[in-house]
């Protein structure tokens, strides 16, 4: 049975109230109390294990002196027990050495280091004991009733004191708790701090789309804006009708003939499959820079497609001329605008998300402190102390 076993049976005692905002002087105080009792206690606890200590030397120095010889037994018993007891002194002269090196830092920690001593020389010189007391049944007994005896005197010590020894380690646990308590506390202020200065900023940000809108509205409301979206009017229409003379021109190439003509050249006949596949796209990326040399080298150039070559080339210059000549300082504006507009949007979002986030935490945060409040209410009801929390 261990040292501890007695702090299983608890007394019914009175119930002490306190608020959640005096628990911290609680604590102060039951820690100062303890510590003074834990001080005088542990030196109690340090005499009586030196005065154990002298009187378990001498009950050795009784065994260490025993002649096995002159005991009555057969010669194989003498020497089995003669064995066993050399092992049991040994052991006995361990236990002596481990509990001169007990320090005295901590009351808990030494009746631990007191308890585990007992428990592990119980189950090294058990068998030792059962053995050698045969022949040696008094010395021994004697030397296991001094050790029952200041087991017995430690345990009434121990429960005399045990309220107090049952706070320091329900102090401890709740010191821990507060504290990991305090550090949800301060997340939870990061995070209203943060949620706060993401406010300011969607704030800050919302006026200056609001200002920003207000300037793209006046841009477009400009005679200069009016007078770019005609020209690009006009060119849409010129691009139109630049589209519709290529594909009349596309019409007139007699591609077979061409390639009858070319057959034997594959440059130019990769020219003449990539303006038959997909004349628009061709044309856009040469210009008929590669397609009229050939119908003429070919001599299939009639009035016609020179008049429609002549048209397309006029109209592209015509096209060019027209940008060229236009200004689209108030179009830059407005795709400028827009794009401050959408880079505004997206850190809104971005700022949002990261509230949404800090929602969950908070949530869960609460969560834990809701838990942790639980926890610490559970362990102060052990030290017959009931929180109130409002």
């Amino acid at each position: 049975m261990g040292i501890f076993d007695f702090l299983k049976k608890k007394p019914e005692t009175k119930t002490k109230i306190i608020k959640i905002d005096e628990l911290d002087d609680h604590i102060t105080e039951r820690k100062k109390d303890n510590k003074i009792k834990e001080k005088e206690l542990s030196e109690k606890i340090k005499n009586s294990v030196d005065n154990f200590i002298n009187e378990l030397s001498e009950k050795n120095k009784v065994l260490r002196n025993i002649d096995i010889n002159e005991r009555k037994a057969d010669p194989r018993a003498k020497f089995i027990i003669k064995e066993n007891l050399f092992h049991y002194i040994e052991n006995l002269e361990k236990l002596i050495n481990q509990l001169k090196d007990l320090e005295q830092n901590n009351l808990t920690d030494l009746i631990k280091d007191i308890d585990s001593l007992f428990i592990d020389f119980e189950e090294r010189s058990r068998l030792n004991f059962e053995k050698a007391t045969f022949l040696i049944g008094k010395e021994l007994g004697d030397v296991k009733d001094s050790i029952n005896n200041f087991i017995r005197n430690l345990k009434r010590k121990l429960n005399e004191n045990k309220s107090f020894l049952e706070s320091i380690e329900i102090i401890s646990s709740i010191e821990i708790k507060l504290k990991e308590f305090s550090q949800n506390e301060n997340l939870l202020t990061e995070i209203g701090k943060k949620r706060n200065e993401n406010t300011l900023k969607i704030n800050t940000i919302e006026a200056d789309i609001v200002s920003e809108e207000i300037e793209l509205e006046k841009l477009k409301s400009s005679d200069s804006y009016r007078k770019e979206i005609e020209i690009e009017t006009q060119i849409k229409l010129k691009n139109e009708d630049l589209e519709g003379a290529v594909y009349e021109l596309k019409e007139m190439v007699n591609f077979k003939k061409l390639a009858n003509i070319f057959h034997y050249d594959p440059k130019k006949m990769a020219i003449i499959n990539e303006y038959k596949l997909n004349f628009m796209k061709t044309f856009e990326r040469d210009r008929l820079l590669s397609l009229i040399p050939l119908l003429n080298d070919a001599n299939i150039t009639d009035s016609f497609i020179t008049k429609k070559t002549t048209s397309i080339m006029q109209k592209e210059k015509e096209i060019e001329k027209i940008k060229t000549d236009s200004n689209r300082k108030e179009s830059n504006k407005i795709y400028d605008a827009n794009k401050k507009l959408s880079k505004f949007k997206s850190e809104i979002d971005i700022l949002k998300q990261e509230d949404q986030k800090d929602e969950k935490r908070r949530e869960k945060i609460n969560q834990k402190r809701l838990e942790i409040t639980g926890e610490i209410k559970q362990e102060l009801i052990r030290i017959d102390v009931e929180l109130k929390v409002d």
